[in-house]
């Protein structure tokens, strides 16, 4: 953890970088683009972050002190975190997943994002699901391929798409959408 009194990337503005993998980090580096960005002031920082990513640190979280407990128990977050490489993994949910995507499911319900759900189905769709993690074993999102009912018609339905807040704008539902598609195909 690297803490910082200005908080991760972007922490004033609404579009808060919340995740920056090597390659963004390498862009950010280049000549120029930390300035254009609004980061010129923090190149040092971010050199030597990129630093301890490339000497074998896998992640690292840069936050305010006062945002340590929010940015490592809460799926909101207060800063930024660093990794190696792509920090975002789509694939199968696994039985250890379900509980987790189940509560996803259920706040998006409740949020009135999602249609509401019998037990039954909400199994269907974990039983098909795919989840989102960001360097992490916590989801990010989750969304499910049911084939089953459409068999006949060769088709499928995405059912249950739903990301966290926090990873607004990230790529979160697109990466999901993406590899649902690759899947029915």
């Amino acid at each position: 953890r690297v803490l910082d009194s200005r908080g991760g990337l972007l922490a004033g503005a609404p579009n808060r970088l919340s995740f920056v993998d090597e390659n963004q980090l390498d862009t950010l580096l280049r000549q120029g683009e930390a300035e254009w960005s609004g980061l010129g002031d923090r190149r040092e920082l971010l050199a030597e972050v990129r630093d301890a990513l490339r000497s074998g640190v896998q992640a690292l979280n840069l936050c305010p002190p006062e945002g340590v407990a929010e940015e490592l128990f809460s799926y909101e977050g207060s800063g930024t975190l660093f990794t190696q490489g792509d920090y975002c993994h789509v694939g199968p949910l696994g039985i250890d997943d379900f509980a987790q995507a189940e509560r996803l499911l259920e706040r998006g319900q409740r949020e009135g994002l999602l249609k509401l759900r019998t037990p039954e189905e909400v199994a269907q769709v974990l039983g098909a699901g795919f989840g989102a993690t960001f360097a992490q074993p916590h989801l990010a999102g989750v969304a499910g391929l049911l084939t089953a009912p459409y068999v006949a018609e060769r088709a499928g339905e995405i059912v249950g798409l739903y990301t966290i807040t926090r990873f607004k704008g990230e790529g979160v539902g697109e990466r999901l959408v993406s590899r649902l598609v690759a899947e029915a195909e």
